[in-house]
């Protein structure tokens, strides 16, 4: 507690599934960790983060993927690069992390002590956590496009993706 005497900014400690706390609201589990103490809805968010099995952005809100099924952002080809002009999932998830991690940086800025380690460990797990994910994309279009190229149907070649997941 002597380098945060605070307390505060856990939340901006993430990782590639927590992440995502900076940016989904969590209203309903916000009132039961009121009850404990938590006043504030990133650090709400990131401990509802834990309880999920599968990022929210990749599978929707299950915690059942079953074997041999499509996962969520890989309905489609369609789904998942875009089509006729409009954004697919990668973009979508790419712009939200971006504003996850600006959001995360706040955060960590407002609620942990300036120049110390924390804000630094901080910055530097949200800078991670977004390469990661763009890293994970990158293969999956990389993945795609070469079972495509070995005349696997679409279907089955996002069956193949969504396990990879």
């Amino acid at each position: 507690m002597a380098v945060n005497p605070s307390g505060l900014g856990f939340g901006a400690f993430c990782d590639a599934v927590s992440i995502f706390a900076h940016e989904d609201i969590q209203l309903t589990k916000l009132h039961d960790l009121h009850k404990i103490g938590v006043t504030d809805t990133t650090e709400c968010n990131y401990i509802v983060s834990f309880e999920r099995r599968y990022p929210v952005v990749f599978v929707g809100k299950t915690d059942k993927i079953k074997s041999g099924g499509k996962i969520a952002v890989f309905k489609s080809a369609a789904v998942w690069a875009g089509s006729s002009g409009l954004e697919g999932k990668r973009e979508e998830m790419e712009t939200s992390l971006e504003t996850a991690r600006e959001c995360g940086e706040t955060d960590a800025k407002d609620n942990l002590p300036i120049g110390g380690v924390f804000l630094d460990l901080a910055k530097h797990l949200l800078t991670r956590s977004v390469k990661f994910h763009n890293n994970l994309h990158t293969h999956f279009n990389n993945e795609l496009k070469k079972l495509v190229e070995m005349k696997i149907p679409e279907a089955k070649t996002l069956v193949l993706i969504s396990e990879q997941l």
